[in-house]
């Protein structure tokens, strides 16, 4: 498929950094970012980490992409391959369409104009089947090499391209720490190319807490390193010990981009930290924008929204006392999910929406390229699940699911040509 125009390949400023003193800690540097009109950049190198700091300034200037939809997957009452129940969607990079299905337990391929081509795939916990999980929830993903890869937690299984079943690594019982008691595997993906397996994990601490951390595997599942994320409270309320989190609390994310693996926790800092996977060095982006309190306004209209969700229909009398025990965050994050490009560039979606062009919500991003530097907004109708080539493609479950790809096109007034 043949994408959208590319960012130049113009290099960020560079800042000649001073001498350091044996007793400095840091030091700091800032420039004129070339490619933006509203940013200034602060570059600084703190222990082995490059910490870029952008202060995007009142105006972040005109969006850098206009997103158009050009194709919609998906029918209400139609052929059985097009009512879709779709949990996740990817691409490959000859246009073709993966698309998960919750209920079905199988994965549905479409070529590059939404026709449908063929399915593999079922409900089950054998070699070639899926939705071992409690919640019926699996991923697909296209990797190098040819392969399908199917996240269905606690496994990952690989196929090839006609569906036919490979292999797969069972994470049940890896446990990369001696003193971990259970560790739930919370995500998995594997770099063929690498011969290594990304795994995302919840360990019970020795401290009796439970956190979450990164932990990086060889093709046999040997722990090669591990380092954590966040603590399992973070940001989240306590709800009598259920842990159910704030619409306005994100949890951990974490993503792959290019080279990287990406990953944040709660914080009061809008902050991406970058592990390359070939340098083994850290990169930490820091976007400048004023910390937002969570008002009781805020926490009011989380329990109205909570206590009318159909599944607490009947049982309000429960969970009622438990929102008003609950411990709630006391700042509100900048942003909700990332997600990475095939180029490695970095997309992060403001936990805020914004009114588009009929007064509907939008989603706004933050782009980032793969140095943590912050390159400007993109406004969206809805968050992308997966980017590649030069298309965003998303699940729409407002009136039943379907897939929307949208096409992202250059705007020349924002300086990318």
């Amino acid at each position: 498929m043949r994408g959208p125009r590319s960012f130049p390949t113009q290099k960020p400023c560079r800042c000649v950094l001073g001498a350091i003193s044996v007793l400095a800690a840091l030091t700091t540097n800032a420039c004129e970012d070339p490619l933006s009109r509203t940013s200034t950049v602060t570059r600084t190198t703190l222990g082995d980490t490059l910490v870029v700091t952008t202060d995007p300034g009142p105006d972040p200037g005109g969006p850098l992409y206009t997103v158009e939809r050009d194709l919609t997957i998906g029918e209400f009452d139609g052929p059985e391959e097009y009512v879709l129940s779709a949990s996740s969607v990817s691409a490959d990079e000859e246009g073709r369409i993966y698309v998960s299905g919750q209920r079905a337990g199988d994965i549905r391929i479409f070529d590059a104009r939404g026709q449908y081509l063929r399915s593999f795939g079922r409900r089950g916990d054998g070699p070639g089947e899926f939705n071992s999980n409690s919640w019926g929830w699996f991923r697909v993903r296209p990797v190098a090499g040819q392969r399908i890869t199917v996240e269905d937690l606690p496994r990952l299984r690989v196929f090839d391209l006609e569906g036919t079943y490979l292999s797969s690594f069972d994470l049940l019982f890896v446990g990369p720490q001696d003193q971990r008691r259970f560790a739930r595997p919370r995500g998995i993906e594997w770099l063929p190319e690498r011969g290594m397996v990304v795994a995302r994990w919840s360990p019970d601490l020795p401290d009796g807490n439970s956190g979450e951390s990164l932990v990086l595997l060889d093709g046999s599942l040997a722990v090669l390193r591990e380092f954590p994320v966040r603590e399992e409270r973070g940001g989240s309320y306590d709800g009598d010990g259920w842990g159910l989190t704030l619409p306005h609390a994100p949890a951990y994310a974490w993503a792959l981009a290019g080279n990287q693996i990406l990953a944040w926790g709660v914080s009061d800092e809008y902050r991406i930290d970058m592990y390359d996977l070939a340098t083994g060095a850290w990169t930490r982006a820091v976007f400048l924008l004023p910390a937002e309190p969570v008002t009781r306004e805020d926490i009011q209209a989380f329990k109205g929204e909570f206590l009318s969700r159909d599944w607490v229909q009947g049982q309000e009398e429960v969970w009622e006392p438990r929102l008003n025990r609950a411990v709630y965050p006391e700042v509100k994050p900048h942003f909700a999910s990332l997600v990475g490009d095939d180029q490695g560039r970095i997309w992060v979606e403001r936990y805020a929406p914004i009114p588009g062009p009929a007064g509907e919500e939008w989603v706004r991003y933050d782009l980032f390229d793969s140095d943590g530097r912050w390159l400007g907004i993109v406004d969206s109708p809805g968050a992308f699940e997966y980017i590649r080539d030069g298309y965003g493609y998303r699940i729409d479950r407002e009136d039943f699911p379907r897939v929307e790809r949208y096409r992202l096109v250059g705007n020349d007034s924002a300086g990318i040509g």
